[in-house]
């Protein structure tokens, strides 16, 4: 259960994303799958099935973006994105600050150094799982910055 002060639900929410990713979910699906149904008043499960080629730097290659990053610009892009052609700077502004904040946090947002140099090296995460839950966290404190309640 998701308690109602805001550091509380912020932490579940996270922790969430990591049981999801232990669960057998993608990376990609267990950030947008913790954050999207707290966030997103149009949420769907269906929307996980946009995530899923995301997984694991792009289809599980582990060679593009991390998929947990993916999974939280998926968030932001539906908060924020644009569904006619119209300006779209405060969707990309935020997702350029979601990026920034995440290389910041883990000094890399492609995935396969990612899984090498902070998962698996010596004295590190141990798991995507712990990236998925700081990847979501980053998230929800960028997206209180902005104004919305979580």
């Amino acid at each position: 259960m998701i308690r109602s002060d805001p550091a509380d639900r912020c932490h579940a929410i996270a922790r969430e994303a990591g049981e999801r990713l232990r669960a057998g979910w993608h990376c990609s699906e267990a950030v947008l799958g913790a954050v999207g149904p707290v966030v997103l008043p149009d949420w769907s499960p269906a929307c996980l099935r946009l995530s899923n080629g995301f997984a694991g730097g792009v289809g599980c290659s582990f060679q593009e973006l991390c998929g947990a990053a993916a999974g939280a610009v998926m968030v932001i892009g539906a908060l924020f994105g644009r569904e006619e052609l119209q300006p779209d700077e405060e969707a990309q502004r935020i997702a350029c600050r979601y990026r920034e904040r995440f290389l910041q946090t883990f000094g890399e947002t492609r995935c396969t150094p990612l899984r090498q140099n902070v998962v698996k090296v010596e004295g590190g995460l141990g798991s995507c799982a712990v990236v998925c839950e700081r990847a979501a966290t980053v998230l929800l404190e960028l997206l209180s910055e902005e104004g919305m309640a979580v």
